[in-house]
Parts: C-alpha cells; sequence; structure tokens
C-alpha cells in the first residue's frame, strides 16, 4: 500500500500503463544524444518499477 494508505483504482493504474507504453513506443537511439536513450529507459524502468510496487 502507498504511504497515504490509499489505493490506486484500476482506471488510474491503466492510465498510467497507457502513458508509459506510449513512452517506450517513441523511445529511440538519437545521434545527437545517445545518451538519452540509456537515461530515458532508465526512468521508464524506475516508473514501471513504482508502479508495480504500488498495485501489489
Amino acid at each position: 500500500m502507498p504511504p497515504s494508505g490509499v489505493r490506486h483504482t484500476p482506471v488510474l493504474a491503466s492510465a498510467e500503463i497507457e502513458a508509459l507504453a506510449q513512452r517506450v513506443q517513441r523511445l529511440m537511439v538519437s545521434h545527437r544524444d545517445p545518451e538519452r536513450f540509456f537515461i530515458d529507459r532508465s526512468d521508464i524502468a524506475g516508473d514501471m518499477r513504482r508502479l508495480a510496487r504500488l498495485l501489489r
């Protein structure tokens, strides 16, 4: 349970999963800033882990 004691509703979790999926779909390596890909990938993975913890 989150610290506030309020669980996410399935609708909110569903919307957040959809937003993460869109971020993954747009993820690509840029020749101008190749490191950005790895930073964005790590951010998305962190957000997915956070969401998984909240949904337990």
